[in-house]
């Protein structure tokens, strides 16, 4: 007696190109996640440093209470700070070459000027190290800040323990966010009392 028995040789053509096409859609899934996951990282890098960018001004100024009437706001306000630098170098730095010492006595308006230059301009400036890429990059009016008189009675313009309003405003510079035409402009606004 003779059996006919039917022997499978393997995959078949068409098998095999449903099993690519599904694994490139889930190849490209990944991809897609991983670019989205990367981008949301970086803004929330960004928001960090901006976080930290006012932490830090809010300390300096705590430091700097005679600079806090009408130094640290006139200073955000100077749209030519980060092209023209600081009146004076306020604290040591480095020059290029070797670290140069600055000039001690600074007033408490110089020294607010310099706290604004130095934290919302990059270290761009001549005789400063450059900013590394991953530093927050902040738009033409980087940092306004107001303050909210406590005592609008006095002719002092923002009383010692007076509020202060700081917003913050960078630009994204998320590859991403060019591609999806995500809103490149960001913002945050803090209300603190140094």
């Amino acid at each position: 007696m003779h059996r006919n028995t039917l022997k499978t040789g393997g995959f078949s053509l068409i098998e095999i190109l449903v099993a690519l096409v599904l694994l490139t859609l889930g190849l490209l899934g990944l991809s897609a996640l991983q670019a989205s996951a990367m981008k949301v990282s970086f803004d929330s890098g960004q928001r960090s440093q901006a976080t930290w960018v006012v932490g830090e001004l809010v300390e300096r100024m705590r430091a700097n209470v005679d600079g806090q009437a009408s130094g640290y706001t006139a200073a955000a306000a100077n749209a030519d700070l980060c092209e023209n630098g600081p009146a004076k170098m306020c604290a040591d730095h480095y020059d290029g070459e070797d670290e140069a010492d600055a000039t001690a006595d600074c007033s408490a308006n110089e020294l607010a000027e310099f706290d604004i230059w130095e934290l919302t301009c990059g270290f761009e400036f001549a005789n400063t190290t450059t900013a590394g890429i991953d530093q927050i990059k902040l738009a033409g009016n980087g940092l306004t800040l107001a303050c909210h008189d406590s005592d609008s009675g006095d002719s002092d313009p923002c009383t010692a323990g007076s509020q202060f309003t700081a917003t913050l405003n960078w630009t994204s510079t998320s590859a991403l966010a060019a591609r999806t035409g995500e809103e490149a402009a960001k913002s945050m606004t803090f209300e603190v009392m140094p």
